[in-house]
């Protein structure tokens, strides 16, 4: 860099430059700064380590931008900025003369990252601010990526307002959508652009649709360098904050008692607390999750194939019992398929859809719950061909009747979905999530091995999305207008003496 870009930078118009520690010595770093100063513009100085990070502040840099992303690996890691924030803290025996606002750059995709940002850079109440503190985020790629960049805005917005309190363990779920039946990498990166959180693959010997142990790895490793985050902790906290729910006060039993349990309001908190706390924190920091798709195969084998490939969760498609279940390892998330008949085949009504999607909501053994149709004599599911959506609908009715203080019981609906029927399904069924497969493939796909049409996994995605962000904004307007009637209706009551 030299002096002349600085001045070529303001003779542009520019009020900001920004100057990377990592390519400039120090020398140079204060002389710009400096520079950049007298000519009325304020640097941003990036640092990625604490030693760049000490650098930026003494050289007198007043705005600084902490990359979460390392650059050789190109991995993030959202606690970077705490650190090196905690890192000049620690050194300073006296406040900063000047005060030095940060800014946390890179790996922000949703208002959770921005709870995990700001509760890391609280200052313990011996230490202080010590004159540097968190003043703001940077976001670029997240909002490229978004179909809604709106929506990310004001989320992003509102979490840094709130502050630490955003990451509360009062959290709803949110809509979730998965693409399923993927052979090849081009198609799983088209879907992960799109948005989709989930994507799955056939590990099903004799499926048209099955991935050889190679191509699932190599999508899978295309998947995870995409998506530069690893989700498997927030997966782990989502089984452990399910098990502290559900496991009685003192949290000693075991996945098998979990298992045995008949209570309805017990599988409906389980469920309900992997889903946010696991699996939707997942899908919002780091997406998009990978599934591997297994039928009646042996555990051990699917434990086995499921490490090898790399699969974030597996997904059981066939009769799989629970005492089969139990033998995967506590820390592999399984998503247990429900199968239906097809409302064109006569469906399920409310009570039988719940019986039967009751009788697999298993807590300790599964952690998802997918619904799908299978015709009577079939094996696995997978037809494409649609459950009744409305005894679904009519099936969380008589949930919440059960057990009136369970949160929601969540699932994702499968078969009959495309871009033209999810809005439909969604509505009607009261899901939490969607799964599509063969509603997205195109008729003129050469070769045997079907694959997914382009437009129609983006037309699905964003009818998906915007849908759920819709019912989402509605449950938010019923809840406000539900304690504002509370707060008025209090209001109005007599004393009482």
């Amino acid at each position: 860099m030299h002096r002349v870009q600085v001045l070529e930078a303001r003779a542009a118009g520019a009020d900001t430059l920004l100057l990377i520690v990592a390519i400039l010595p120090d020398s140079e770093l204060s002389e710009f700064i400096d520079l950049s100063r007298s000519l009325g513009m304020e640097p941003l100085v990036e640092a990625a380590n604490e030693a760049e990070m000490h650098a930026a502040v003494q050289a007198g840099a007043r705005v600084i931008g902490v990359n979460n992303r390392d650059l050789r690996s190109f991995k993030v890691d959202l606690g970077t900025t705490a650190r090196l924030i905690a890192c000049i803290r620690s050194s300073q025996t006296e406040p900063l003369v000047e005060p030095v606002f940060v800014l946390s750059l890179s790996g922000i995709r949703a208002g959770r990252d921005v709870a995990t940002v700001a509760v890391g850079c609280q200052p313990s109440a011996a230490q202080g601010t010590q004159g540097i503190h968190l003043a703001g985020i940077l976001v670029g790629e997240a909002l490229m990526k978004m179909h809604d960049p709106a929506q990310l805005v004001a989320e992003l917005r509102e979490a840094f307002k709130v502050g630490p309190s955003a990451d509360s363990q009062a959290r709803e779920c949110t809509g979730l959508v998965k693409v399923c039946g993927i052979t090849n990498t081009d198609d799983a990166m088209h879907a992960a652009r799109s948005g989709a959180q989930l994507i799955g693959m056939i590990r099903v010997p004799g499926s048209k649709r099955c991935c050889s142990p190679g191509t699932a790895r190599g999508i899978v490793g295309a998947l995870k360098a995409y998506r530069e985050q690893d989700p498997s902790p927030d997966l782990a906290k989502g089984l452990a904050v399910a098990s502290s729910l559900c496991a009685g006060g003192d949290g000693s039993a075991s996945r098998e008692q979990l298992a045995a349990s008949s209570d309805v309001q017990v599988a409906c908190t389980w469920f309900h607390a992997f889903w946010v706390h696991g699996l939707q924190a997942a899908a919002q920091r780091a997406p998009p999750l990978t599934v591997g798709v297994y039928q009646d195969m042996p555990m051990a084998e699917v434990a086995a194939d499921a490490q090898a490939c790399g699969f974030d969760l597996v997904q059981l498609h066939g009769d799989e019992t629970v005492q089969s279940m139990l033998q995967l390892p506590p820390s592999l998330p399984v998503i247990r398929v429900v199968h239906l008949p097809p409302a064109a085949e006569g469906g399920s009504d409310a009570q039988s859809a719940y019986e039967q999607v009751l009788t697999q909501a298993v807590p300790g053994a599964a952690a998802v719950l997918l619904v799908d149709a299978r015709r009577p004599g079939q094996q696995g599911g997978g037809t494409g061909a649609a459950v009744d959506w409305s005894a679904l609908g009519g099936m969380q009715a008589l949930a919440a009747k059960a057990a009136p203080a369970a949160p929601r019981l969540p699932f994702v609906v499968a078969g009959g979905i495309d871009a033209s029927s999810v809005q439909r399904a969604i509505l009607e069924s009261a899901a939490t999530g969607v799964d599509v497969s063969s509603g997205v493939e195109g008729g003129g796909s050469a070769g045997p091995t079907p694959r997914k049409d382009p437009a129609a996994v983006q037309a699905y995605i964003q009818a998906a999305r915007k849908t759920f962000a819709e019912v989402a904004t509605a449950a938010s307007a019923c809840q406000e207008a539900a304690t504002g009637a509370a707060a008025g209706a209090a209001a109005a009551s007599p004393p009482t003496s």
